[in-house]
């Protein structure tokens, strides 16, 4: 009577013990697929391997676990009793690890790439350019924040920043995109050639001028420089539209409701599709431009990395033919 209980008992320590090694996955995995479909060419098809090496899976599980679990007949195969008694918690167990992956992986899609970007070049830059990043990675979802505000790239949820300035963000992992901006002033076609038409900078005290806010001097836009630039100094102006935001002011110069100062960059889509005139050869440059800036601990997100890679490809290549206008998918695809 000790002797069975003995037994009982050695048995019970032998299945929990952690250095009883487990079956191969694979093994496993060849018994489940060869089990459902009863077809050690089906499994094999299945998973991508030869019905022999199915086989030899098989037979490596039946010698670890001692017991066989096929009826090998002439041109099919059987679940043995103890076969018919593995399979179904096999099943349910590789449901339920591919479920998993699954979600973890709709679950890293679902959760947005967050891109914090000064407004003006979101409207005018970006947005534009934006469905070639999202044909080339489709499974990312990516969200625009256009904001002027700095973005805690180390505590909050933004992943990149595209920002403004002169470079110096304290921190943060960071990327030219565009220096030192140069400043042109553009106009409407219909203004430039109509009633009082544009012919050197002079004309220009005829004419509304539109600001941005003096206070603060966010984006080094001055008349004053401009017209330092021209080489003439105290014209008069008509009137003046102060608007906070360049693309706000572009579009109030696409109306023709005056003459605005831009950034050649975020100007050279208006440009080039004839719904703004650059006025004269006169310009300077800023010692502000536009950076990307993220951290090191986030770029090993690969959508983080992605993103990064794309905008810095699509700006080498938009700089490779010394045009900053929108390059059509074609253009990218032949590396134009």
């Amino acid at each position: 009577m000790n002797s069975i209980k003995d037994e009982k008992i050695s048995a019970e320590i032998t299945e929990s013990d952690p250095h009883v090694p487990m079956p191969s996955l694979n093994a496993l995995r060849a018994f489940e697929a060869a089990g459902r479909h009863l077809s050690f060419k089906a499994a094999a098809e299945e998973l991508n391997v030869s019905p022999s090496a199915i086989g030899h899976l098989i037979s490596g599980l039946e010698e670890n676990l001692g017991s066989k679990l096929f009826h090998r007949l002439n041109r099919t195969v059987e679940l043995t009793r103890e076969g018919d008694l593995l399979l179904p918690g096999l099943s349910a167990g590789f449901r339920r690890l591919t479920s998993t992956v699954s979600d973890f992986r709709r679950r890293d899609r679902e959760i947005p790439l967050i891109v914090s970007v000064e407004p003006s070049f979101a409207t005018k830059w970006l947005m534009p350019r934006l469905e070639n990043f999202r044909a080339l990675y489709p499974d990312v979802t990516i969200r625009i924040d256009p904001t002027h505000a700095l973005a805690d790239l180390q505590n909050g949820d933004v992943d990149l920043a595209i920002r403004f300035g002169a470079g110096e963000f304290p921190g943060v992992e960071i990327d030219t995109l565009y220096p030192n901006q140069e400043i042109i002033a553009v106009c409407s076609p219909e203004l430039r050639q109509g009633k009082l038409p544009l012919g050197k900078p002079e004309d220009l005290e005829r004419h509304t001028l539109i600001h941005r806010p003096s206070e603060p001097s966010r984006y080094n836009l001055s008349w004053d420089r401009w017209f330092r630039a021209a080489g003439i100094e105290g014209v008069r102006q008509k009137t003046a539209l102060v608007v906070g935001y360049e693309d706000f002011a572009v579009l109030a110069a696409i109306q023709g409701q005056g003459v605005t100062l831009a950034t050649s960059l975020l100007a050279a889509d208006d440009l080039a599709a004839g719904r703004l005139v650059k006025l004269f050869d006169v310009s300077y440059r800023t010692r502000f431009g536009y950076y990307l800036v993220t951290t090191e601990e986030k770029l090993q997100n690969p959508n983080v990395a992605a993103f990064r890679e794309w905008i810095l490809g699509l700006i080498a290549k938009e700089q490779a033919t010394d045009d900053y206008s929108v390059l059509t998918d074609e253009d990218l695809a032949a590396g134009r």
